[in-house]
C-alpha cells in the first residue's frame, strides 16, 4: 500500500475527533463547497531494520515518518501550519526462501496515526481556527470530545476537559511526499490626487500605481488588487485591477486613473487596496487604506473670480487726494540674482486695483517696475516726487514687490533696487531711510505694503540672525 493510501486511512480518522463531516474528494468527483482545506504531506525519515543474509523470520523494526498539515480557509489564508514527526514500532516478516517483508506496512500505518493524532489535537486548540469558526454562521459547536482515553486526575489538581470539536465540512488533499506551498504575495501602493493637494476636486483625475511583488518560491496565480471606494470615491475605480500570474521574484507595475465625478457635499473619500490570488497565500498583506477630503462643486453663483479681475469702481467711495506708489522688482540688473517672479505685474495690478476702488487720478499714481526702480529712481520718488503731491489730507498708499535684504546684527531691512546686488552696498533702499522720508511729509496716513522674499546679507550667521526689524 502506498503512503497516499495510508494517509487517506488515517487522516479522515484522526481529524473526526476534532472536526465534523470531514470528507477526502475523489479525483473524478466533483468538488465539495467547503469552509477551508486541510493539506497534508508525509514522508518516511528513516526505517531501522537489520535482517541478515539470507535469513527467514522475524525482526523488530522502528519506523519514523515526517508530516505536515496546513489549514487553508476558504481565501486561502494559512491559520495553521505544523510539521511533528511520528513514530511505529513493530516486527516484520522474512518468508522462508523468499525476499517478500511483509508487517512494515501496518508499522508505517502507526507512525503516520501518531503524528496525524497530535497534530489534529493541535489544530483543534488553534485560536486562529476557533476565531475563523467563531465567525461563520454555519459553524456550531457540537457536545463532543476527542474520543481519547480520559486521563484520571491528578490528586490535588483540577482536570481540563479537551475543547469541544467544530462542525466543520472539511475536504483533506492528500499529498504523498510534498506538500503544497502557499505563495507569499506582497504589494505597495501609492495614490495621488491631480492637484497633489489630498483634496478631491470635482473633475479632478486621481492615479492609483501599484507594485506587487511575489516574495516566495512558488508561482502565485491570478493576482489581483482589490479596490473598494467609499464615500465619494465609491465607484471611481473598478473593483478589480487584475495583475496576472506572478512567477517567484517577478515584479509587477500597473497604473490606474480616473476622474472623480461631481462631488455634492463637503466631506471626504476613502480608497481600500486588498490584495487576492487564485493560488494559497501563506500571509495576506493587509489592506492598505487612503483617506481624501472633498471639496464641492460651487454653483456659479459662488465662482470666485479671478484676484487679477479689478472690481467695479465704487462711487461712494473717492479719495482725489490719495497718492499711490507702487513697486515691482522681478528681475535685476546683475543676472546672479535669483529672479521674482509675478513681482511686476502685482505691482502693476496693485496700482490698478487701488485706482479702481479709490477713483484716485492717475497723475497722482507712481509705477515703478524692473529696469525704472532703480536706487536713483526709489530715492527720487520717497524724498522729492512726494512731497510735490501731498497735503495735510493726503492718504499714501505705498507696495513694494521683491526682494529684501535682512541684516545679521541689527535685523534691518533693506529693499533691493533694480540695480542692486546682495553682496554688494549700492543698489539696496534702507526701510529706515523710506519711513522717515515718508514721517517728513504732511499727510494724513500712509499704509504701506511689503510683499518680498527676504534673504540675509552675505555672511550673516543663520543660527543668530535676528528677526526683520519692520519698525
Amino acid at each position: 500500500m502506498a503512503l497516499a493510501d495510508l494517509l487517506v486511512t488515517s487522516i479522515p480518522k484522526q481529524l473526526n475527533n476534532a472536526f465534523n463531516q470531514v470528507t477526502t474528494p475523489n479525483h473524478t468527483e466533483e468538488p465539495l463547497a467547503s469552509d477551508g482545506a486541510i493539506e497534508v504531506g508525509v514522508g518516511v525519515r528513516r526505517i531501522n531494520l537489520a535482517i541478515p543474509s539470507q535469513g527467514h523470520g522475524t525482526y523488530p523494526a522502528t519506523a519514523t515518518v515526517g508530516m505536515e498539515m496546513v489549514f487553508l480557509a476558504r481565501n486561502g489564508t494559512v491559520l495553521f501550519s505544523k510539521k511533528l514527526d511520528g513514530v511505529g514500532r513493530g516486527t516484520v516478516a522474512v518468508a522462508e526462501q523468499s525476499c517478500v517483508l511483509s508487517g512494515l506496512e501496518a508499522i508505517l500505518q502507526e507512525a503516520i496515526d501518531s503524528a496525524a493524532d497530535r497534530l489534529a489535537k493541535q489544530m483543534a486548540l488553534s485560536s486562529q481556527i476557533q476565531d475563523y469558526a467563531a465567525t461563520k454562521d454555519t459553524w456550531k459547536p457540537i457536545a463532543g470530545q476527542f474520543r481519547s482515553e480520559p486521563v484520571p486526575p491528578i490528586v490535588g489538581t483540577t482536570a481540563v476537559p479537551p475543547p469541544a470539536a467544530l462542525e466543520l465540512t472539511q475536504p483533506v488533499q492528500t499529498v504523498p511526499s510534498e506538500l503544497v506551498q502557499p505563495a507569499h504575495v506582497n504589494f505597495r501602493a501609492i495614490i495621488r490626487d491631480e492637484n497633489r493637494d489630498q483634496f478631491l476636486d470635482p473633475d479632478e483625475s486621481l492615479t492609483i500605481e501599484v507594485e506587487v511583488k511575489n516574495e516566495g518560491t512558488v508561482e502565485a496565480k491570478d493576482v489581483a488588487v482589490v479596490v473598494e471606494g467609499k464615500d465619494e470615491l465609491a465607484g471611481v475605480f473598478p473593483g478589480e485591477v487584475v495583475v496576472g500570474t506572478l512567477q517567484p521574484g517577478e515584479v509587477r507595475r500597473t497604473t490606474l486613473t480616473n476622474h472623480v465625478t461631481a462631488i455634492e457635499s463637503t466631506g471626504h473619500g476613502e480608497l481600500s487596496l486588498s490584495l487576492k490570488s487564485g493560488s494559497p497565500l501563506g500571509l495576506v498583506p493587509p489592506p492598505k487604506i487612503f483617506a481624501f477630503g472633498a471639496k464641492p462643486k460651487q454653483p456659479d453663483s459662488m465662482t470666485i473670480q479671478d484676484v487679477d479681475q479689478l472690481p467695479n469702481t465704487l462711487t461712494a467711495f473717492k479719495e482725489p487726494k490719495a497718492v499711490i506708489v507702487t513697486i515691482g522688482v522681478g528681475h535685476f540688473r546683475d543676472e546672479q540674482v535669483p529672479v521674482v517672479s509675478h513681482a511686476s505685474h502685482d505691482a502693476a495690478v496693485m496700482a490698478e486695483y487701488v485706482h479702481a476702488i479709490g477713483n484716485v487720478p492717475r497723475e497722482r499714481m507712481r509705477v515703478l517696475l524692473d529696469r525704472q526702480a532703480q536706487l536713483s529712481d526709489l530715492e527720487e520718488t520717497f524724498e522729492r516726487w512726494l512731497r510735490k503731491k501731498t497735503d495735510a489730507t493726503t492718504d499714501l498708499y505705498v507696495f513694494f514687490s521683491g526682494r529684501a535684504l535682512v541684516d545679521g546684527v541689527s535685523g534691518a531691512v533693506s529693499l533691493m533696487a533694480y540695480d542692486g546686488a546682495p553682496g554688494g552696498p549700492t543698489g539696496v533702499y534702507p526701510l529706515h531711510q523710506l519711513q522717515e522720508a515718508i514721517q517728513r511729509l504732511p499727510i494724513r496716513r500712509a499704509v504701506l505694503f511689503f510683499d518680498v522674499s527676504l534673504d540675509p546679507v552675505p555672511g550673516a550667521d543663520l543660527a543668530t540672525i535676528p528677526q526683520p526689524d519692520w519698525e
